[in-house]
């Protein structure tokens, strides 16, 4: 969560979906199938951080920071950007 978001807020684009699916398990040294639920918010415990369709990837609109009670390094990220 926390390295998509820094992807986001640096301004990069994460598209199409289906790349961030194969590229990012490598990059990040996780199992393909966490990065599919958490870009396609499978699991209820997964807060929706992102928004994803076929062709964008982007921050959801409704985040709340009780979503990420259990994400510190994402609400990091988040706090850092937003400079608090």
């Amino acid at each position: 969560l926390a390295h998509l978001l820094r992807a986001q807020l640096a301004g990069k684009t994460l598209c199409p979906v289906k790349d961030i699916l194969a590229e990012l398990p490598v990059e990040l040294a996780v199992k393909p199938k966490w990065v599919q639920q958490v870009l396609r918010g499978e699991e209820s415990d997964i807060p929706k951080v992102i928004v994803a369709t076929k062709k964008t990837v982007s921050i959801n609109p409704s985040l709340d920071w009780k979503d990420l009670a259990d994400y510190p390094l994402t609400q990091a990220v988040c706090k850092t950007f937003l400079e608090m």
